[in-house]
């Protein structure tokens, strides 16, 4: 951030956040501040459609993970979500 205070605060530059805080930012009356945890997405394999899927796992992935499901034989699910500028909405990943 560049300033101390702003009008709005967005947190989660996803596909959502990102277009709202485009939207706002176009009144230049108005200071936006647009807050995402990963790092930027200047990554050959977020560019890529189908490439992004050698993301998972890595520095860029959430890698949340569900406690053991007694109804699944004790698995535990994984689901990879985006952690970068575009977040999930960037991940081609294959389900």
């Amino acid at each position: 951030p560049t300033k101390d205070t702003y009008d709005i605060v967005i947190v989660g530059g996803g596909s959502s956040g990102s277009v709202l805080a485009a939207r706002l930012s176009e009144d230049p009356s108005i200071s936006v501040l647009l807050l995402e945890s990963g790092p930027t997405d200047k990554h050959l394999l977020v560019e890529v459609p189908l490439a992004s899927q050698f993301l998972q796992g890595s520095d860029r992935d959430w890698r949340a993970e569900t406690d053991p499901q007694e109804h699944a034989c004790g698995e535990i699910a994984c689901r990879s979500g985006g952690r970068h500028s575009g977040s999930t909405g960037c991940c081609r990943w294959p389900l």
